[in-house]
């Protein structure tokens, strides 16, 4: 009994935390198209706050 409570605990904690991973896809996409279109931002502002999260790798911010 003890192990399902803890089971169950756990794929929720798994599935908040792909959700988080998705929303930051999309408005990681978000950041890089704005960078694109709008010139005053730098390349670096976006890579920095990208991978200040940790997800420079999941998400690399190249050829922008």
């Amino acid at each position: 009994m003890e192990m399902e409570a803890r089971r169950k605990r756990w794929l929720k904690q798994e599935l908040l935390s792909s959700q988080l991973r998705i929303q930051f896809l999309f408005t990681g996409f978000k950041v890089v198209t704005k960078v694109s279109t709008d010139k005053r931002y730098s390349d670096k502002t976006v890579s920095g706050s990208i991978s200040q999260n940790g997800y420079e790798s999941l998400f690399p911010v190249t050829g922008f």
